[in-house]
C-alpha cells in the first residue's frame, strides 16, 4: 500500500495534474516533482529511522538484550499511516 500510494500513484497522474490544473510545463512538473520527493525521502529516511531505532530499544529493555530481526517490522506501521497523509 505504502508503495502505491508513494510511487505507482504520483508516477502516472502527477504529470497530467500538474500540466492541467496548474498549467506547469515538462520541466517544472519534473522539478516540483523530483524536489517533493527528494526532501519527502530524506526527511522519511531519517525519520524511519529514529522509529526503528526506538523500536529496537524498547524491544532490548523487554527482552534483556536479545532482539529479534522480526522486531523491526513494527515500524511498518508508521509508513502505512504517513505515506498516504503525505500524499
Amino acid at each position: 500500500m505504502a508503495y502505491g500510494f508513494g510511487s505507482i500513484l504520483p508516477a502516472v497522474t502527477v504529470a497530467h495534474v500538474f500540466a492541467q490544473h496548474f498549467h506547469f510545463e515538462t520541466l517544472t512538473v519534473g522539478l516540483a516533482y523530483g524536489g517533493a520527493l527528494t526532501f519527502g525521502g530524506i526527511i522519511g529516511e531519517f525519520g524511519g529511522g529514529m522509529v526503528v531505532d526506538y523500536i529496537i530499544k524498547r524491544e532490548r529493555q523487554k527482552r534483556g538484550g536479545e532482539v529479534e530481526p522480526e522486531a523491526r517490522l513494527k515500524a511498518i506501521w508508521t509508513g502505512e499511516i504517513l505515506v498516504p497523509v503525505g500524499c
